[in-house]
C-alpha cells in the first residue's frame, strides 16, 4: 500500500518542494533536511547536463536556509518571516457578540484578531 506524504509540517518525515520559473531563472523551495536539498541539486544538475545539454552556474546555484539567509531571484531577496509566539486576548466584556478593541490591563491585548500573519514571505528589491 502506498502512503501519502504527511500533511503535518511538524512531522520529521514532512517534505515539500515548490518552484517558480521566469525565463531561464528558477527558484526551488524545499522543506526538508539540507542533505536532501543537496541531493535534489545534484540530480537537477545531472538532468540538465545529460538530457538538456545545459550547465548550471555554480556561483549562482546556492542552497540557503530561508530563516537565516535570503535567496536572490529576479533582483529580489526572498526570505521567510516566522512568529512562533501565541497571543491570547482576555475579554473584559463577557456579552456575546461584542468586541473590546482596548487593551486589557494585564495582558496588554484587546480581543481583536492580530492582523499580522504567523508565517509569510518577505520580498525586498536589491
Amino acid at each position: 500500500m502506498v502512503s501519502l506524504p504527511s500533511p503535518d509540517p511538524g512531522d520529521p518525515a514532512y517534505r515539500r518542494l515548490r518552484y517558480i520559473r521566469y525565463a531561464d531563472d528558477h527558484l526551488l523551495g524545499f522543506t526538508g533536511p539540507k542533505a536532501e536539498a543537496e541531493q535534489i541539486k545534484q540530480r537537477l544538475t545531472q538532468f540538465l547536463r545529460d538530457e538538456l545539454k545545459l550547465e548550471l552556474s555554480q556561483e549562482k546555484t546556492l542552497i540557503t536556509h530561508a530563516r537565516t539567509g535570503a535567496a536572490r531571484f529576479l533582483g529580489y531577496e526572498i526570505t521567510t518571516q516566522h512568529n512562533d509566539t501565541k497571543k491570547t486576548a482576555q475579554t473584559r466584556n463577557p456579552e456575546p457578540g461584542t468586541r473590546n478593541p482596548e487593551p486589557d490591563k494585564q495582558s496588554g491585548q484587546g480581543d481583536l484578531p492580530d492582523p499580522s500573519p504567523k508565517c509569510g514571505t518577505a520580498l525586498s528589491r536589491v
